[in-house]
């Protein structure tokens, strides 16, 4: 059975626009997901660097399945 897929933006318009920080979103969000959960990172190099997130990710035991970059903003698919 297939979890749940959640999408997280850590991108300019997210950080003017929301009055909760968009990186503590991403890590409220990264540690309530359960085992088959997805979740996908758009984000931009300028905000919440693509390597910072990746180590983030990792580090909370999920695995990469996607990672798309081209310099500036990026999109990162991760299974927990």
């Amino acid at each position: 059975m297939a979890g749940k897929r959640i999408r997280v933006l850590l991108t300019r318009e997210a950080y003017k626009s929301c009055f909760a920080k968009p990186s503590a979103k991403f890590l409220s969000t990264i540690l309530s997901l359960e085992k088959g959960d997805l979740i996908e990172v758009k984000g931009e190099e300028t905000f919440y660097p693509l390597e910072r997130a990746l180590r983030t990710l990792r580090e909370a035991g999920f695995r990469i399945l996607q990672e798309e970059s081209d310099g500036v903003e990026y999109t990162v698919i991760a299974e927990r």
